[in-house]
């Protein structure tokens, strides 16, 4: 048989002092039920009465003895008397009910397993709440830095992009001067390690203080270049974008100003620029005028958005101008002048006197062959509007002052 436990063997002699119990209890009622069916009251009867105290007496007594014991299973080894130990010894004698210890221990073991898988239950939903509070916790740091991460963007929108420009440029600088200044001596380089400066302040701090200030003003000279190299490349751009637009409106108006189409023909016969230059200007009134006026007044078109509107304006007007104060008769006195320049230069090289023959008066002279020189002569005075009578005045006159000069 199984050798039982000390608990077991305490629980079954409880068992058993509380079966006696119930045992007196029944046979007091027993023989109560049995003395009231003859008729007979308990109060009746002297013995009656005295066998009814003894029998409680006799339960007291019974109950005393069943708490006592009680205490004496419910201590421990150390803790009992002599007496106790025996006493101990004759209640553990008694017969063990085996079907009530092994229906115990499966109500035990019952309870054990549910236990367990109670526990099981608590230590799963622990963990999944401490893997919720986890995973809650990386949520909220994400949404943290996507909160830090919209307030930079949102802070770097307020700074201007040629604010960004700048300092970009300047970490490149500097990031350059570092590289190349390592090798050169502390007082030559133009930027150093943070370290190095630390150690050469300790070192000598006037040196490395002078050596600070100078930095600084180089830094600030730097940036302050920076600024107007972006200011007047952004001039440059801007303006450049709005004369294009503008000169797109002069092309509508004015198509012989885009001379593109006509360059490109005059290189593919195989014109320098110079002689490509002279064509226009000698082909084209309009373009001449346009590069007279650019020449007199630079400024006034390459520094203004409008400048090629303003500067077909100016054309126009000069062009009008031109013709309204009859700059016809300013090209023939031109051709008047080259011709007397002409006259001048002949009469220098021949000495001829051309106002005097030595003919008499009506004699004809004879027929002399012209030079081509003088052939050119009159096909200038013909384009102008100069008879070959009066070119011939001009030519004595000419020919008058320089034999006087």
């Amino acid at each position: 048989m199984e050798k039982q436990k000390p608990e077991d063997i305490a629980k079954a002699a409880m068992d058993k002092i509380n079966a006696d119990k119930e045992a007196k209890a029944k046979l007091n009622l027993d023989d109560k039920n049995k003395g009231e069916s003859k008729g007979a009251p308990a109060e009746s009867s002297p013995e009656k009465t005295k066998t009814e105290a003894e029998k409680k007496a006799a339960l007291e007594q019974a109950e005393a003895q069943a708490k006592h014991d009680e205490d004496i299973l419910s201590k421990k080894e150390e803790e009992l008397s002599e007496e106790e130990k025996k006493r101990k010894v004759e209640i553990t004698k008694g017969p063990i009910n085996e079907d009530k210890v092994i229906k115990r221990k499966q109500e035990i073991q019952s309870e054990i397993d549910k236990l367990i898988s109670e526990k099981k239950s608590l230590e799963e939903v622990k963990k999944q709440s401490e893997e919720m509070k986890e995973e809650v916790s990386k949520i909220k740091e994400e949404i943290d830095n996507l909160k830090k991460e919209k307030e930079k963007i949102a802070a770097d929108k307020q700074i201007p992009e040629e604010t960004k420009l700048l300092k970009a440029k300047d970490a490149e600088r500097l990031s350059k001067y570092l590289e190349e200044d390592k090798e050169l001596p502390r007082e030559e380089r133009r930027e150093m390690p943070k370290e190095e400066l630390e150690n050469w302040l300790l070192e000598d701090m006037v040196a490395a203080q002078e050596w600070m200030t100078e930095r600084s003003l180089r830094r600030t000279r730097e940036r302050q270049n920076d600024g107007y190299a972006q200011k007047k490349e952004k001039f440059i751009s801007d303006i450049t974008k709005k004369q294009a637009e503008s000169y797109e409106r002069v092309k509508v108006a004015h198509p012989e100003l885009y001379t593109v189409p006509r360059e490109e023909e005059l290189k593919r016969q195989g014109k320098s620029k110079e002689e490509i230059a002279k064509i226009l200007m000698e082909e084209n009134p309009k373009f001449r005028a346009s590069i007279e006026l650019i020449k007199e007044d630079p400024e006034r078109y390459m520094t203004k958005e409008n400048g090629p509107e303003l500067l077909a304006a100016d054309m126009e007007k000069r062009l009008k101008n031109k013709s309204s104060s009859g700059d016809g008769e300013s090209e023939v006195e031109k051709l008047r002048k080259e011709i007397e320049e002409k006259n001048a230069e002949i009469a220098r090289l021949t000495g001829i006197d051309e106002s005097a023959g030595s003919s008499r008066p009506g004699e004809k002279k004879p027929n002399v062959k012209q030079t081509d020189f003088e052939i050119e002569q009159e096909k200038l005075a013909k384009r102008a509007g100069i008879s070959p009578e009066r070119l011939k005045v001009m030519k004595e006159r000419n020919a008058k002052v320089n034999r006087n000069a």
